[in-house]
């Protein structure tokens, strides 16, 4: 099944196996589908013992089943589809219908039950039973790609050398070594499933739900907020905190980033960089507060290199969200006295 933009109920390139003694039954179903715009392609099989060497040759999405006069063929042959083609959705066409009869092809293995006199029952039973098809590959898919979503994810923080944690819904889902250790654990798995506010201490979890609250709402600051953890010896331990917003497969997380070290007291780079320059120059030509004779300044000057590169990979929104992450890594890094500038696009200067 593929694209249904222009109609809703239309499925293109439908692959149905009809099983019947006449093969009018065949050019019936495939009649049917193809007046109500569907793309399809019956393929009859006479010989239900036959089953078993079709299904080699190709998968059939749906299998519509009709019994020779008698209930017990018709039994017979429902039985042997859902033993044989198992996941393939049969249809059983019978006559005489009774709400009797129905119970008890459905309870054998028939997803839906029709007769053929009734057409446009037996025509929205298939298109239904297709639906069903089309969501449950769907789903399939979905879980194949949440599951490699989240090794990929698991083996992003076991590898970062940053303390890294995934929050959802206020519990740890991923965690790394570092982060563990900062909290007095050797194993990660031990912190998995453990509410982040078990590791917080009273008197800061206030301003810890409220940097998650922000956020879960798009608004968290790129700035590491102070707090005071527990560790797992009941000891206390002062650490740096910074989160972002992420969605793992469909799923909203939150990234946590923690350091043990004091974030370097001044703020972001300026994401201007004429703002940046003139930030810089006002520093420079500010004798007083550099008090040269007092200390030692150093200027480093930090280019990105091949940024044309990247923004040619990476597209220009996410670049700016590298560098800014590159102008946060600089601040963390920095000593308190020290002072980082934005001096153009892919240029910072840092005042040592």
């Amino acid at each position: 099944m593929s694209d249904r933009d222009d109609n809703p109920n239309e499925f293109t390139d439908i692959e149905l196996l009809v099983i019947s003694p006449a093969q009018e039954t065949a050019q019936s179903v495939q009649t049917l589908l193809r007046d109500a715009g569907h793309n399809v392609h019956v393929t009859w099989l006479d010989k239900p013992e036959d089953l078993g060497d079709e299904l080699q040759r190709q998968i059939p999405q749906l299998i519509c089943c009709e019994g020779s006069s008698d209930a017990a063929g018709l039994n017979r042959l429902i039985a042997l589809c859902t033993n044989i083609a198992r996941g393939i959705p049969v249809v059983a066409v019978a006559n005489a219908l009774v709400p009797e009869r129905i119970v008890e092809l459905l309870n054998m293995g028939a997803a839906q039950v029709v007769a053929l006199e009734q057409p446009d029952l037996l025509t929205r039973s298939i298109e239904r039973e297709l639906e069903y098809v089309d969501l449950r590959t769907t789903v399939k898919l979905s879980r194949r790609q949440i599951s490699a979503l989240k090794k990929q994810l698991g083996l992003i923080v076991a590898e970062s050398p940053e303390a890294m944690a995934y929050v959802h819904e206020g519990i740890h889902t991923n965690l790394n070594t570092a982060y563990a250790k900062l909290f007095g654990f050797e194993d990660p798995n031990e912190l998995e499933g453990v509410p982040l506010m078990d590791l917080i201490t009273p008197e800061s979890r206030d301003k810890i739900k409220a940097l998650l609250a922000s956020t879960r709402k798009k608004e968290g600051s790129s700035q590491m907020l102070p707090f005071v953890a527990q560790r797992a010896d009941d000891s206390h331990v002062s650490l740096n905190m910074r989160c972002r917003a992420a969605n793992m497969g469909g799923e909203e997380q939150i990234e946590v980033l923690i350091t043990r070290n004091a974030p370097a007291q001044v703020a972001p780079p300026p994401a201007n960089a004429f703002e940046g320059r003139v930030a810089l120059y006002q520093v420079l030509t500010d004798l007083k507060n550099l008090r040269l004779k007092e200390r030692s300044v150093g200027l480093l000057y930090i280019l990105v290199d091949s940024l044309e590169k990247l923004q040619d990979l990476q597209g220009l929104v996410a670049t700016d969200n590298i560098l800014n992450e590159l102008a946060i890594f600089l601040l963390d890094q920095s000593g308190a006295d020290d002072q980082t500038f934005r001096f153009d696009v892919g240029e910072f200067v840092v005042l040592a």
